[in-house]
């Protein structure tokens, strides 16, 4: 019997709706082409969900014979609960699918194409629609000069890296990082990503197979997202050093990461004055230094402008 080779592992917690869409929509992919069913495995587990999700499951089991459905305990995380499919899952590749991002049409086929014609893939990229923009790739194809791509991605459009629906990993990878310090946090797939493109080839398709749906993700809500950036991006980029990348790479990736993100550095500052006037002082440079206080001005002027619209907009 043929080995599988990609596992789709669903982690959900209290989305029955979105969880349903997404069901439908893998069963129509499996209905328009049986054979996938040869190479893929597909598990769904929920994370002690409080509405009926795991009623919902039993029955799409007890129906469909290729859907493996668990239903955990309590409430591991979001992390957790992606570790615990990582454990689950036994294929040469697992992709941890968001239950609310939709997927185009095909997308399945697609997927086991370019890793049935590619023998040494490490990681693969599904490009993305956020908002109808389509998400910035510097290449596409199979790639072998991963570590270049993988910064400049970052660089470009620094949430691609994370985004679990979009990213593809050879799960033995994943399993060599277990022990890594930052394996078990919410910023993880960030480390999952750039350890894949530092073992070798890497695939990224052009067209966009993806559209993330903002606003439903673990981190959303300013203060969150905030921290997520500055206290989750930031020291798992500083720690690429263990998987060989450039110090002057870590630092240029952070330097245009914060200078990107500088009002929200300004809006850090008032939540951990001690780590944003560190980053400060280590990333910023000299002009970027003396520009700060002029970001300053500006957001502070959009934000009584706002403020005004706002209040005469109600009067």
């Amino acid at each position: 019997m043929m080995s599988k080779k990609l596992t789709i592992c669903i982690p959900t917690y209290n989305r029955l709706r979105f969880l349903k869409k997404q069901i439908i929509f893998l069963k129509s992919e499996i209905n328009q082409n049986k054979s996938l069913l040869d190479d893929i495995d597909f598990i769904v587990c929920d994370n002690a969900s409080e509405d009926e999700t795991d009623v919902f499951l039993k029955k799409i089991e007890s129906k469909n014979d290729f859907f493996k459905c668990y239903v955990n305990s309590e409430n591991l995380g979001l992390i957790g609960n992606i570790t615990k499919l990582l454990s689950l899952s036994k294929t040469d590749f697992v992709w941890f699918l968001s239950d609310d991002d939709e997927l185009e049409k095909g997308v399945l086929n697609n997927v086991i194409d370019v890793i049935s014609s590619n023998n040494n893939l490490n990681f693969i990229f599904l490009n993305f629609f956020v908002n109808n923009k389509k998400a910035f790739i510097p290449c596409s194809g199979l790639i072998s000069n991963s570590k270049e791509v993988a910064v400049e991605m970052f660089k470009k459009s620094y949430g691609s890296l994370v985004l679990i629906s979009s990213c593809i990993y050879k799960r033995e990878n994943l399993n060599n990082i277990k022990k890594h310090k930052f394996f078990n946090n919410l910023h993880s797939p960030l480390l999952y990503s750039f350890y894949c493109c530092s073992i070798g080839d890497i695939y990224i398709f052009e067209t966009p197979l993806v559209n993330f749906k903002t606003g439903n993700s673990s981190y959303s809500g300013i203060r969150r997202n905030i921290k997520f950036k500055f206290e989750g991006y930031i020291p798992i980029v500083e720690s690429l050093d263990d998987f060989g990348f450039s110090e002057r790479d870590i630092y240029n990736m952070i330097n245009k990461f914060i200078t990107t993100q500088s009002p929200f550095h300004l809006l850090y500052l008032f939540m951990d004055l001690s780590n944003s006037l560190f980053l400060f002082k280590k990333y910023y440079s000299l002009k970027e230094k003396l520009l700060f206080p002029i970001i300053f001005f500006n957001f502070f002027l959009k934000s009584i402008n706002l403020k005004l619209k706002q209040k005469s907009i109600k009067i």
